[in-house]
């Protein structure tokens, strides 16, 4: 062979060599544990690393920290149970119906659910598991463009039941109070997911706080703490709504009662100005990302004649680019400067002395506001909505009370709201039926603790990430997560029910994925197939929709089955079957390729004129022709006669022989 073709071939080879290494790396580079990235399976962060935990004086509390360097003698089996981490896991059923009495008898004398756990630990708790972004992506939750449905878009906007977030924005902390915050952050953060991810969830009503911030002459979004600029949520909206054409948004907006003073001191003085409205530093902050779409008076002024400016159709608002309705303070803001709301047909003056601190005026009754202006009497007059939340009466330390009030609540809003009067509504006004302008009726589905209880509890999480006693611990979530859990049970089973009051508030979105759906579907007008959960004995739950696709109802069974698979991790070692059995077919396929490339160059480089090879072949052979029997007898190193370039000496080639012994 000659050196040409001998370095051909082992380029080739070389080729196979490299290649068959890396299919092996991608194949051994798998996740063994816990999947990561943005498309496998990643679970939320509480996983425990058995160094990092203590047992507490008593010898039941199990606490998971930083600064904490070995693990102590005594600790526990501290093990991964798919999704969750569990310390000491019941040993048997028993066990575990023994532990779920303990704390049921706990939760029952009214201890709050932190106090059960760190006695009894979280068999009997049941709660909603708190889902990353990813996670919620991959099993099926998100419903970015549900209020295009025909049934939504011809419902008028206080027919609606929208799914909302408490602390919409408490999410991350990256302001000057940041460092503070993140020591301490219990009662502060109180989300998993940003503003576009909601969205794209199904989040259709935002509760923002809001405080400015002299040293960035910024407005931050608030809770107790600065946490994030309030143009970062903003421009989150801008972006989906822009992305989805058919959608409409509730901003509701008030200050920061819990902030520093000094971040609340430029609202406190527009209050007083006769230059600015109130709350204009907060609206012209709004109005710089959204202002095509916010759903002031000069809007609502461009609907159909007959629609209703107060309560006017999802498609109606989505027509004339109406598209976020935005409160402040509790009021619908109609204007945004005070140049603007001067030429505003109703606009009244801030009556601050009375308490109506508002930017359009204080309130009238539907159908009788006046121009105070000058302007046009004829001019169309537009009364701003009014929000009314339920936190006066529903607002409890304990996740059980929050949910039986909440149904209490919803059975006779009208009556319940009657009673304490918000300040936006006018007085000596009968309260209007619900789904009737101009109240918009929110229900606070989350826990509210004492001030005692929430610096209690703040000690007990400082620094800390989980507390553990038995099985699962108390986190920053543990709180929302069951309050959500019994939402969807106690609350949401009833569609009647969830349909009186026009959005229900939640902590962690990323734990209330299914109660979203569950509101979606219900105001889609979609069959009510009910759905499936799927719960730990050691508390987590997860919960899927039985609706599927064409409105057809699934099995119970193959719902669950894909949760279980889902929270025990087996959705991961399925993927990584799937993923070696790919690398293995690779690997066949680039065996057959290479083989066969190897054959072709061996054809085309050693017998490039075939038939002349033949005929030199067979020249002077007519004996092996005559008598084919003595092929079969014929050496390994017969020579190979390869036809010669045109005009030259024939040349010879042995196969399996070397030149020396070529005839």
């Amino acid at each position: 062979m000659e050196p040409s073709h001998t370095s051909s071939i082992t380029s080739l080879r070389a080729v196979i060599v490299l290649v068959l290494p890396l299919l092996g790396s991608l194949a051994t580079g798998l996740p063994q544990g816990r999947l990561s990235g943005a498309d496998t399976l990643t679970v939320d962060d509480r996983g425990t690393n058995p160094s990092l935990v203590e047992l507490s004086s008593r010898g039941d509390l199990v606490r998971r920290e930083a600064s904490l360097k070995q693990t102590p003698a005594g600790v526990g089996d501290v093990k991964q149970d798919g999704a969750v981490t569990v310390i000491d896991a019941a040993k048997s059923e028993s066990e575990v119906v023994h532990l779920e009495e303990l704390t049921e008898e706990c939760l029952y004398e009214g201890s709050p659910t932190a106090e059960c756990m760190e006695k009894f630990g979280s068999y009997g708790i049941r709660k909603l598991f708190t889902e990353t972004f990813s996670n919620i992506q991959k099993l099926g939750y998100l419903r970015p463009g549900w209020m295009s449905h025909p049934e939504v878009q011809k419902k008028k906007l206080l027919e609606l039941t929208l799914p909302g977030t408490l602390n919409s924005g408490s999410y991350a902390i990256v302001g000057e109070d940041a460092t503070a915050a993140m020591t301490q952050p219990y009662g502060i953060v109180s989300q998993n997911l940003d503003f576009f991810q909601q969205l794209q969830l199904g989040v259709r009503l935002f509760d923002i706080r809001v405080a400015y911030s002299p040293e960035t002459s910024l407005v931050y979004i608030s809770h107790g703490a600065l946490l994030v600029p309030l143009s970062r949520a903003l421009q989150d909206v801008q972006r989906f709504l822009v992305e989805h054409d058919r959608e409409v948004v509730i901003l509701d907006v008030r200050q920061d009662d819990n902030a520093d003073p000094t971040h609340l001191k430029p609202f406190r003085e527009e209050e007083a100005s006769k230059q600015r409205v109130p709350g204009q530093l907060v609206h012209e902050a709004v109005a710089c990302e959204l202002r095509e779409m916010l759903a002031t008076y000069k809007a609502l002024a461009k609907l159909p004649g007959n629609a209703f400016a107060e309560n006017p159709s999802i498609g109606n608002l989505v027509d004339t680019g109406a598209r976020v309705v935005y409160y402040w303070n509790s009021q619908q803001v109609l204007c945004t400067t005070l140049e603007e709301c001067k030429t505003t047909p109703g606009w009244h003056p801030a009556d601050v002395k009375s308490g109506y601190s508002y930017a359009f005026g204080p309130p009238f009754k539907l159908g009788t506001r006046i121009n105070a202006t000058g302007g046009r009497t004829t001019a169309r007059m537009v009364e701003p909505g009014c929000s009314v939340h339920s936190r006066f009466f529903t607002e409890n330390g304990e996740p059980e009370e929050v949910i039986k009030n909440l149904k209490l609540f919803s059975m006779d809003m009208m009556s319940k709201v009657s009673e304490t009067r918000p300040k936006c509504f006018p007085i000596n006004v009968p309260i209007p039926a619900i789904h009737s302008p101009t109240l918009l009726y929110i229900l606070d589905a989350f826990v509210t603790a004492s001030s005692e209880e929430q610096q209690a509890q703040a000690e007990r999480m400082r620094g800390v990430k989980a507390i553990y006693t038995r099985g699962e611990g108390f986190t920053l979530k543990t709180e929302a997560e069951r309050t959500n859990y019994l939402l969807l049970s106690w609350f949401l089973s009833n569609r009647e029910l969830l349909s009186r009051p026009n959005a229900i508030m939640m902590e962690y979105a990323g734990a209330g994925a299914m109660n979203i759906v569950r509101i979606i579907e219900a105001m889609q007008g979609r069959p009510d197939c009910g759905w499936a959960v799927y719960c730990k004995d050691s508390g987590s739950c997860w919960a899927d929709t039985l609706l599927g696709a064409e409105d057809m109802c699934l099995p119970e069974k193959e719902v669950q089955q894909k949760l279980k698979e889902h929270a025990d991790g087996k959705a991961m070692v399925t993927k990584y079957v799937v993923y070696l059995s790919i690398c293995a077919v690779a690997f066949v396929f680039l065996c057959f390729l290479m083989r066969a490339l190897e054959q072709l160059f061996n054809s085309v480089m050693y017998n490039r004129k075939p038939k002349e090879a033949e005929e030199a072949l067979t020249e002077g052979r007519e004996d092996l022709i005559s008598e084919p029997d003595s092929i079969l007898s014929l050496p390994d190193e017969l020579p190979v006669v390869a036809a010669a370039p045109a005009g030259g000496p024939a040349a010879s080639l042995a196969v399996g022989a070397d030149d020396d012994d070529a005839p």
